[in-house]
């Protein structure tokens, strides 16, 4: 529907004078139908609520993880209403209508059936609140954080992302600043924290090394986007250069060593024939064995080398035997086998 616009005060002072003149309507029935256009078009108008921009919560599913972040949504959706979040149970009925998976829709659907059986009421939205967090809170959170706080490396990121995790956790921790800075030192880059143990002072709170941490990493990666850029051109350097020394190999040192004075010759040893390589050992081939075979007991040769097969060996033994000995050798054979 088109709205009607509003009369100004010229056009009804025109509209009475032509009714006046015309002789249509007496003078007090004209002006009580002028005031009663003046009020009509004069009234305030209701407005219409703004519509909220903010995006709904992110349905929740019940895990320990999740549940701050679940909270904080759900914080920012009564703030923007808090007209229409100023009763407590719509915020507790919100709450539960994005409980929709897992065991958060277990406990959400157990406790919308209470409510409606009427066996549980909750007096304030805090009470709701304090229900839910310890329904799905982790009771180790503390330890969970310091955990994760103690793996938590920066490696390729930029110190930006990885301070926002880092103090995603640090909430929770619980540690004084000593502890964070050990932390910052151990897991931030090498050579960020090299260059804050470069400074004249270096710093002592978590503030501070936060504060240089973010300056210096964005400082290199400035000049890494700057060098990129360089190479890109065909000015910068290749990229096999040296990144420690930037400068040319002739300029890294203005005032280079001299020459060393070449060794002296080596004196000329005489050469001595020691014979072929494998003499040696030819010649120890050659000496007569001595030590006694163990298979047959003779002389000049080893076990390894002895004619005599050792079934031979016990074949003899078993002949010089009694008949006593013979059985009970035969009797132990059958027990072993």
């Amino acid at each position: 529907m088109e709205e009607t616009n509003a009369p100004t005060s010229d056009q009804i002072l025109l509209q009475l004078l032509q009714q006046l003149a015309v002789g249509q309507q007496n003078v007090g029935t004209v002006l009580q139908e002028q005031h009663r256009l003046f009020a009509q078009f004069s009234a305030p108008r209701p407005t219409q609520k703004p519509k909220s921009r903010l995006a709904p919560p992110e349905p929740y599913d019940g895990s320990a993880e999740k549940l701050d972040s679940f909270l904080r949504q759900l914080y920012l959706s009564f703030s923007d209403d808090p007209e229409y979040f100023s009763d407590h149970m719509r915020k507790v009925r919100f709450a539960l209508s994005y409980m929709k998976s897992k065991f958060a829709l277990q406990w959400a659907t157990r406790v919308i059936g209470e409510l409606e059986n009427g066996t549980v009421a909750f007096a304030s939205w805090a009470e709701f609140h304090s229900s839910l967090s310890a329904a799905f809170m982790s009771a180790n959170k503390k330890e969970q954080a310091q955990r994760k706080l103690e793996l938590l490396r920066q490696n390729n990121r930029a110190a930006e992302e990885y301070f926002v995790e880092f103090e995603e956790y640090k909430a929770v921790a619980g540690y004084n600043d000593e502890g964070y800075v050990a932390l910052l030192k151990r897991n931030l880059n090498s050579g960020i924290v090299r260059r804050i143990y470069e400074l004249e002072r270096v710093p002592t709170t978590y503030a501070k090394w936060k504060e240089y941490a973010l300056r210096f990493d964005q400082n290199y990666r400035e000049y890494q986007a700057l060098v990129g850029q360089r190479r890109a051109d065909g000015n910068g350097p290749p990229r096999n250069s040296d990144r420690r020394n930037p400068f040319p190999a002739q300029e890294r040192n203005p005032f280079p060593r001299p020459n060393p004075r070449p060794p002296p010759p080596r004196p000329e040893v005489p050469k001595t024939d020691f014979g072929q390589p494998m003499d040696v050992d030819r010649t120890q081939a050659t000496v007569p064995e001595t030590r006694e075979c163990y298979n047959c007991g003779a002389k000049g040769h080893l076990i390894r080398n002895c004619p005599k097969s050792r079934v031979e060996k016990f074949r003899s033994l078993f002949d010089d035997l009694s008949e006593a000995e013979r059985a009970e050798l035969r009797g132990l054979y059958k027990q072993d086998f």
